[in-house]
């Protein structure tokens, strides 16, 4: 299994026991329903959470060391990744662009198409579009950092799915005041359609690195 089908399973598989959990409580609830507005209820009520709420913790946990485990094994893949030197006509092409005082959007888009296959050559290009003030540049092919980028990314969103106390109810992270809002948790409650819906979330890669974005994490460029 690759490292992320390993990530995007853990994920998955969190949610559906995290489901379980919450319609097992609310079953219990149901059938105390009857005695709402007594002592009795609120006590029940209080110990069905407890008990949710312990199972939760633990399910946190486990989910935690899984992800934990296949973001190790992505880091490692990227790591041991071969650096690969700009052929000369690649050297030539960046010297002449910087040189450049001004540089157009479709000339950077050019530049990295002529770069693919040299992540390296690949930052260079991205570090130019940073300094002609393209701040919301979508890169079409990966660079050398680009892998680590979106590992980091990776890891704080499975930080924030581990610290979900519930799933299905959005609206829950966005209730109360600024200090009580939780926006992160927000963007990470649901339920992702398949693998690369799970992944490019949650790194914020785009479809246009998808292929070489999973084959450097998963070791098998």
């Amino acid at each position: 299994m690759t490292n992320t089908r390993r990530y995007y399973e853990a994920i998955r598989d969190f949610r559906e026991t995290m489901k379980e959990y919450q319609k097992e409580a609310q079953d219990k609830l149901g059938r105390i329903e009857q005695y709402k507005g007594s002592k009795g209820y609120d006590e029940n009520r209080k110990k069905i959470e407890e008990e949710r709420m312990q199972k939760v913790r633990a399910l946190q946990h486990e989910t935690w060391i899984k992800i934990s485990a296949a973001l190790g094994d992505m880091r490692k893949a990227l790591e041991n990744k071969k650096m690969v030197a700009p052929t000369p006509e690649q050297e030539a092409t960046l010297r002449t662009l910087q040189m450049r005082e001004k540089l157009t959007l479709d000339e950077i888009h050019e530049a990295e198409n002529m770069m693919r296959g040299c992540p390296l050559a690949l930052s260079v290009v991205h570090e130019m579009a940073r300094k002609q003030g393209f701040v919301h540049f979508a890169a079409r092919a990966m660079s050398s950092d680009g892998g680590f980028k979106g590992l980091k990314n990776m890891e704080a969103t499975a930080r924030d799915i581990c610290r979900l106390t519930e799933v299905g109810n959005r609206s829950k992270w966005l209730k109360g005041d600024y200090f009580e809002r939780q926006p992160g948790l927000f963007r990470v409650d649901v339920d992702f359609t398949d693998e690369w819906d799970c992944i490019g979330s949650a790194s914020f890669c785009n479809d246009e690195v998808k292929e070489e974005f999973l084959a450097a994490v998963n070791g098998t460029d």
